[in-house]
């Protein structure tokens, strides 16, 4: 579904934000965010992380401790 709302901008790939009236590179609604979700939708090695924070704590370990 992504393919219908990806755009070119200057040779890289693009997404309007709210109300598709401009182009937005934030995190919050535009291509940072659709770009941080597909990296963690198909990325499930490793946790999805922005490159200027620190990578995300390891999640606990699930299971019953005897």
């Amino acid at each position: 579904g992504l393919g219908w709302f990806a755009m070119a901008y200057q040779g890289q790939l693009a997404f309007p934000g709210h109300q598709m009236m401009r182009l937005s590179m934030d995190l919050g609604t535009g291509t940072a965010g659709c770009l941080l979700a597909l990296t963690a939708a198909l990325d499930g090695d490793r946790a999805a992380h922005l490159p200027f924070l620190p990578p995300p704590p390891a999640a606990p370990a699930r299971g019953c401790a005897h």
